[in-house]
């Protein structure tokens, strides 16, 4: 059923459909595709070795990556979908007339022999499913409840009830959804997100647990932690911009301006920055102004799997976060050599520090080398368990949004913060024009010197010029402007481009 090849570093790949897995360690590239198939087919990875390939008439098939036994079966109405799977299971959803909320679900073994069955009744609300860690026990959500089925006696038990708030009349609705908690597959993360009659989310609530069921303190700090549990990395402020990737004719992407987000509103930062604190206690170490990350809880490879290193974005790229002792910035590519539109660099699951992924390139810090194809169609890509699996598909690419950060040098400053921004003028060759207004064509107060301090201030009168969502930013001949005060008292606008912070 499925054919294999196996391609170097750097070759090109001309296949329009199939899934790869690249080891970072030989540079070799292990590449599958169902034989005689058409362009189009769906490919993916599930835990435990699978393979998986939707085909456009909408069958499916399974393969063992480690035995190469496959098995194929049809999807759609009143048959199956593979909804996850662990080492030891298979969790199957066979699919009734539409709409229908009560869903049934059947567990098999590696050897496809069905092990136990059971049905969610969503009332057309969010569910997730989930399996634990041996791939014995099934979390699952349905309606305003969450179960814990154990395998062997196929007999659910409530872990979590939604309950609704006395105090807020209008809260009517509860979605809620599960995963693991941050880094650690042993925990059972509960999220029940109320709603309102009009949808308007009234508030989120975060529970965890143990597989057996037990309640877990909740951790004493938002934001993804470190593997080893030590830190937590938490983002501040920040401005943006919207970019519209659209793709030409001949394959090639461009970035097309579509504007500040949101329009309107205030931060109190327009620099994002990153604080890195004590886990336990909430405890600031350090933080880095003019830093980003990737701000969602599905994002799993930000942390270094040594704990030593945090993933951040910066005024001309990306950067590794070193946090002990003393913290610095290891600078990292750019953009990966395929010069992909949305590279975000991820850091492997194992081997320390030392690999980061640019969608299916991976860039060996220790020894500056690339792995990873040649040119290729557009692809979607993920780590596998080891640092020793980058896999990736092809995929149709049809364009979409990203996002730019409005950012300066970063700086890494230690506590005690201060609520003030403070700035000094920088790179000019001489000294920096203070203008009444944003652009080149207004008058000029004066002239601040090189190295002169300057805090951030909000003008007294809105300006006619274009706003992102921080009132000190003004926008003029397409270029960034900051609202200053000087130490003298003065105020005015500065071009953004010879700013850094103090």
């Amino acid at each position: 059923m499925f054919e294999r090849h196996t391609f170097v570093t750097g070759e090109n790949i001309d296949w329009t459909h199939g899934i790869f897995v690249t080891d970072p360690e030989t540079g070799l590239i292990e590449g599958y595709r169902v034989h005689g198939a058409e362009p189009g087919h769906i490919y993916f990875t599930r835990p435990g070795g699978w393979i998986v390939s939707y085909d456009l008439d909408g069958s499916g098939l399974l393969v063992d990556s480690e035995t190469g036994r496959a098995w194929r079966w049809p999807r759609g109405v009143n048959s199956l979908d593979l909804v996850t799977t662990s080492t030891e299971h298979l969790l199957f959803e066979s699919f009734g007339d539409w709409p229908a909320f009560t869903r049934h679900f059947t567990i098999v073994s590696g050897e496809m022999e069905e092990v136990g069955s059971f049905s969610i009744d969503t009332e057309g609300s969010w569910f997730d499913v989930l399996f634990s860690p041996d791939g014995q026990t099934v979390a699952y959500s349905a309606a305003d409840t969450v179960y814990l089925l154990p395998i062997e006696s196929a007999q659910p038990v409530v872990l979590f009830r939604a309950q609704f708030d006395a105090n807020r009349p209008d809260e009517t609705r509860v979605s809620i959804r599960i995963n693991h908690g941050p880094f650690d597959p042993s925990q059972i993360r509960v999220v029940a997100e109320y709603d309102g009659p009009t949808t308007t989310r009234s508030r989120d609530e975060y529970r965890y647990f143990t597989w057996e069921g037990a309640t877990l303190p909740a951790p004493a700090c938002a934001g993804p932690q470190s593997p080893d549990g030590r830190y937590v990395a938490q983002p501040g402020g920040g401005a943006q911009r919207w970019i519209n990737l659209v793709v030409r004719d001949d394959g090639s992407v461009y970035r097309e301006d579509r504007g500040y987000y949101p329009p309107v509103g205030t931060v109190e930062n327009p620099w994002s920055s990153v604080v890195i604190a004590a886990a336990d206690t909430c405890t600031p170490l350090f933080r880095v102004q003019s830093a980003y990350w990737v701000q969602t809880g599905a994002w799993p490879h930000n942390w270094v799997s040594t704990s030593d290193g945090f993933v951040i974005g910066v005024h001309d790229g990306y950067a590794l976060l070193r946090i002990d002792p003393p913290p610095g910035l290891v600078t990292l590519p750019p953009s990966g050599p395929d010069g992909s539109p949305n590279p975000w660099p991820a850091a492997a699951p194992t081997g320390g520090s030392r690999y980061m992924a640019y969608g299916p390139s991976v860039y060996d810090i220790d020894e500056d080398r690339w792995s990873g194809p040649g040119e290729i169609p557009w692809s979607a890509s993920w780590w596998g368990d080891t640092h020793r699996e980058r896999w990736f598909s092809i995929r149709e690419f049809r364009g979409g949004d990203a996002s730019e950060w409005i950012l300066l040098p970063p700086k890494i400053q230690l506590p005690p913060f201060g609520d003030e921004i403070a700035l000094r003028v920088a790179a000019t060759g001489g000294c920096l024009a203070l203008r009444e207004e944003p652009g080149t064509d207004n008058p000029t107060t004066e002239c601040l010197p090189e190295g002169e301090r300057l805090t951030l201030a909000e003008p007294n009168e809105p300006l006619g010029a274009p706003r992102p969502f921080h009132s000190s930013i003004g926008v003029a001949e397409g270029k960034l402007w900051v609202y200053v005060r000087t130490e003298n008292g003065v105020e005015g606008w500065v071009s953004h481009d010879y700013l850094e912070h103090d």
